[in-house]
């Protein structure tokens, strides 16, 4: 390897997929392999990596097929200081030894290796210039040498490995696999050219809970550089169009967007068009299904600039919410680490009528963050805005190739969509606004605008900016004219649909609404920006990256990392050491944060980060949350750590029968330095939320009455049986329901508010000699997460896949409920009984059976793994069987 100052030395082991494209095939806007093959590559990184040139690939292994398995090698002969590792296939095939030196470098890379091949799915960090794919695989097996030689696409990097060669080398290039051995033995010396082999392999949980990290010398050089960015970086200026409409579920038709789309004299770089109510079909709003996707997005390619190419950069759409991303088409291939998310906020906190989609990406060293949001609708529900827009912010995450962001982690963020908030009726009715709406004095009515008030008092939007507002409002019209809604409601006019943004470097050029558009009962919206992002001047770089280098190799032969923790006395627990956090007491769906500072007093730059125990497979307990999980210290400057705990449907049911208790210990790691251990303590105060059914009918008294043993012999069975047929909490709720809400319109579709579910919680635990407090919606939300939170669900887990299978005939459907244990299968047959009787008030409530079946489906089989994607022909089956129970006639025959 080279030793040079130019060089970082960065050394980089992956698995790349070297797709065999099928032609003409599209599956989501993504063009489709028809077969995989793979080569693992070793490369050098040269720093900076602008193209490339800068990349020496040192060896190749090509791979294609089915199946590798990696495993220690205890028959090959080797000493103290190296093992072997042997990887395979499950056929005949050439075995691969790697010999390796002893050392933490060896064991990262041999445990990323393991947890590849086990978890089926690779997660590549390739520096900045990244070759890296994610997608998940069936395994592979390393190819032959005949194989090898019929892998024509392995030319491409062979020529990359010849010519990007330090001085053109190409005896290198000849060096086969057994060298592979040597470099990885020569990685653990000590001094210059240290290099670190690393291959990453995680899951999207796994690297939410901290399983990955970057290590080395490397990656402290990088965080020097990103804080001395401004040294390097020039500016250069996008333009960017966003444009938001809630088109209130119509097809567009023959509709031209240009007005609405192109309406700047020359075209923008960017696009970021969202779309809401897209469709209001009941299937969209079940299955996320629409044939009106399609027919926008024709519309919508129409309606771009004429004055440039563009070219798709991301679709996301979660029911009626859809965002597309566009870009020139020269600039695609400058776009990095593009990825696209979406988080639902209504009821069970993922339906899609609410919410929000969002793409991501990185534009030169500037990352760029788009979300279109639904919030919660009617003029007085504020709150539950306020909510959607926290549940948004915290819950939709990036999992990218270093690690997750979210939203507020970007650079540059464009927020928009409807964002429902209204002017205040308790200081101004709707016939003063439309009065002083009709006199453009539209500061007036905006004085008393919900969004501003709100933002205001800091509960949203916090340091987002909204340009200056010179058009009539968005909504409420008839629909086809401009006239201010006439229905009997009379909505009082509002801006319903704004666009805000957060960032330095962002200038708003104008925002306007596009009043010609009469489809809807929303006018369009959108607004045309500068977006400055930082581009990297070679030039420079090299000169801020030789100091960073010099200075570093001096700091790290005087000085080690030296940093203090300082926890506030506040969160100490009573008589403990300064490192132990104490969070008191810990309800159910309530969270608590504390932060501690780490300083750095030491004379060289930190990079600190939470590690792993031993055996274990997460950072922390699935109750703590940490941000950040890693960072980086100046001398001189501090860091803060904020620790949240929250104990949910996943984790409550473990402390309530004692698996698991609210005790944590937290390893920071310094690199090059100390361990420092943090533990975390907490007092949870069981609830039942998280009781298992055949405990809650056994449960006499409230279980704030029950002692944690007594609550554990409940759980095991261990207590007189059959006291209750269904739990009197279940009841309680359903019964409340049955008095206040059979009629109410939106039942169990509208999100209750927080505030009210954690007071009906702490009812349900007492159960005092008063009404039930909260709304209908907020009791209503309460029984879902009663019955989700069950450990065992109403159906249990053995009999899922019997359900799904029967779900065709209530004849085997009913079979199947005879197999249930005698409480579920009574809590069962509660339930749809509850909601036969909804349904006989549908002429009211407007409920249908496809949609409760819908969602009680997925809360009486709830799936065991709580990280489980969502499958919507699984939903479908479970749907099926519960709506069997809702609509055959001879329902409660021989249950």
């Amino acid at each position: 390897m080279p030793n040079s100052s130019s060089w970082i030395g960065e050394v980089l082991k992956a698995l790349l997929e070297h797709p065999n494209w099928k032609e003409g095939e599209e599956h989501g806007g993504q063009v489709s392999p028809e077969t995989r093959e793979f080569v693992i590559l070793v490369m050098d990184g040269r720093v900076p990596i602008l193209s490339p040139e800068n990349l020496h690939v040192a060896h190749l292994i090509p791979v294609v097929g089915n199946l590798f398995n990696c495993d220690i090698d205890t028959e090959n002969g080797t000493d103290d200081t190296e093992f072997c590792v042997k990887i395979t296939t499950n056929i005949t095939e050439p075995v691969i030894y790697v010999k390796l030196a002893r050392g933490h470098r060896s064991q990262n890379f041999i445990d990323e290796v393991f947890r590849a091949a086990q978890n089926k799915q690779i997660f590549y960090i390739l520096s900045k210039f990244c070759f890296g794919l994610s997608k998940d695989f069936q395994g592979v097996k390393f190819a032959s040498t005949a194989e090898v030689q019929g892998l024509s696409w392995l030319r491409f990097y062979e020529d990359l490995k010849r010519h990007s060669s330090p001085g053109g080398d190409e005896q290198d290039s000849e060096r086969g696999i057994d060298s592979v051995s040597e470099d990885f033995k020569n990685s653990d010396t000590d001094g210059e050219g240290d290099e670190d082999y690393e291959v990453v392999g995680v899951e999207r949980e796994s690297m939410a809970k901290g399983m990955t990290t970057l290590k080395g010398r490397d990656t402290i050089i990088k965080c020097v550089l990103d804080s001395k960015q401004e040294q390097f970086t020039d500016l250069a200026g996008y333009k960017v169009l966003i444009a938001t409409w809630n088109v209130n579920g119509q097809s567009p038709g023959s509709i031209c967007l240009s007005e609405w789309l192109a309406r700047t004299p020359e075209p923008p770089d960017f696009y970021a068009i969202g779309f809401q109510e897209l469709d209001l079909s009941k299937e969209a709003f079940l299955f996320n299904e629409t044939p009106k996707e399609a027919e926008w997005l024709t519309r919508v390619k129409e309606g771009l600039h004429k004055g440039a190419h563009y070219k798709k950069v991301k679709l996301v759409r979660l029911v009626g919410m859809m965002l597309i991303v566009y870009a020139k088409e020269n600039l695609i291939k400058s776009l990095k680490q593009v990825h696209m998310e979406y988080v639902g906020t209504g009821i069970l906190g993922k339906m899609g009528n609410k919410g929000g989609v969002a793409v991501r990406f990185e534009l030169e060293e500037t990352s760029i963050c788009f979300v279109n949001c639904h919030l919660a609708a009617h003029v007085e529900e504020y709150q539950r805005r306020n909510q959607d827009f926290q549940q948004i912010s915290t819950r939709l995450t990036f999992f990218l190739q270093h690690g997750i962001k979210y939203i507020k982690d970007h650079d540059l963020i464009f927020w928009f969509g409807d964002m429902n908030y209204r002017i205040n009726p308790q200081f101004m009715d709707a016939i003063e606004a439309k009065k002083l709406i009709q006199q453009e004095k539209y500061q007036k009515v905006l004085d008393k605008d919900q969004l501003k008030d709100q933002m205001r008092e800091g509960n949203v939007f916090v340091n987002f900016k909204e340009g200056p507002i010179n058009f009539k409002p968005t909504y409420k019209y008839d629909p086809g004219t401009d006239n201010w809604d006439s229905s009997e409601k009379n909505r009082s006019p509002a801006w319903c649909d704004r666009i805000l943004w957060k960032g330095d470097g962002i200038e708003q050029i104008d925002y306007t609404s596009l009043n010609a558009y009469t489809l809807s009962d929303h006018k369009p919206v959108s607004s045309l920006y500068t977006a400055n992002v930082k581009v990297i001047n070679p030039t420079k770089y090299r000169r801020v990256y030789e100091e960073a280098l010099k200075k570093m190799d001096k700091l790290e032969n005087e000085f080690l990392p030296q940093v203090t923790v300082d926890i506030p006395g506040g969160n100490l627990a009573p008589h403990s050491n300064r490192n132990e956090i104490h969070f008191g007491k810990i309800r159910f769906m309530e969270p608590i944060k504390k932060t501690f500072t780490v300083a750095n007093t030491g004379q060289v730059p930190v990079r600190l980060e939470f590690i792993r125990k031993l055996d274990d497979l997460y950072v922390c307990k699935d109750w703590l949350r940490i941000e950040p999980l890693a960072a980086f210290i100046q001398p001189g400057e501090t860091c803060e750590i904020e620790l949240q705990v929250l104990v949910d449907k996943k984790s409550a049911g473990n402390l309530n029968i004692g698996k698991d208790t609210m005790y944590d210990i937290l390893v920071l790691h310094l690199e090059s330095g100390k361990d420092i251990f943090v533990t975390v303590i907490g007092e949870y105060e069981r609830s039942v939320f998280g009781c298992s059914i055949s405990a809650l009918v056994n449960m006499i008294d409230p279980i704030t009455s029950i002692s944690p043993g007594k609550l554990i012999e409940l759980e095991k069975g261990q207590m007189p049986m059959g006291v209750y047929d269904i739990p009197k909490e279940l009841w309680f709720l359903v019964d409340r329901i049955w008095r206040m809400g059979m009629q109410k319109e939106s039942l169990f579709t509208q999100v209750g508010l927080t505030e009210e579910i954690l007071q009906i919680r702490d009812w349900l635990n007492v159960i005092p000699n008063t009404p039930i407090p909260g709304s209908v919606d907020s009791i209503a939300e309460a029984l879902f997460l009663l019955l989700e939170s069950f450990p065992e669900p109403v159906i249990p887990f053995n009999l899922h896949l019997k359900c799904l299978d029967a779900a065709s005939s209530y004849t085997s459907c009913k079979q199947i409920l005879k197999l249930l244990p005698a409480a579920h299968r009574n809590v069962f047959v509660y339930i749809c009984s509850f909601l036969r009787e909804l349904l006989a008030n549908s002429d009211k409530n407007g409920l249908e059976p496809k949609l409760l079946a819908l969602l009680f489906g997925r809360v009486m089989l709830h799936e065991q793994n709580w990280n489980t994607k969502p499958n919507q022909k699984v939903d479908k089956d479970k749907a099926t069987f519960i709506y069997q129970f809702l609509v055959n006639e001879d329902y409660g025959e021989d249950l």
